[in-house]
């Protein structure tokens, strides 16, 4: 249920950014990072979650105005299961 949530918010917050910005064009990864924390690592699992952690940044284009910036951080609980999108940001390029 957490992860249905998570993602309708995060699915609204992207419709509400298309709304602004036009339709989603294509995007670029820019940088890419994967780290796993393991349920040992009690201080990071604790404060963000043991599982595999993945941070992108990408430069996305959209229809009606300039591209801009996306930061997504993703977790799975492990290699098989689906990523969820736990935090994301979204910066107009100047």
């Amino acid at each position: 249920m957490w992860r249905e949530s998570k993602n309708k918010l995060v699915t609204q917050n992207f419709e509400h950014v298309t709304r602004d910005f036009g339709d989603f064009k294509g995007y670029e990864v820019l940088r890419a990072k994967t780290t796993t924390i393991s349920p040992q690592d009690q201080l990071a699992a604790n404060t963000i979650g043991s599982g595999i952690h993945t941070e992108l940044v990408c430069k996305a284009r959209f229809s009606k105005k300039r591209n801009a910036h996306v930061g997504l951080h993703l977790i799975k609980q492990s290699e098989g299961s689906q990523y969820i999108v736990a935090a994301w940001n979204f910066q107009a390029e100047p």
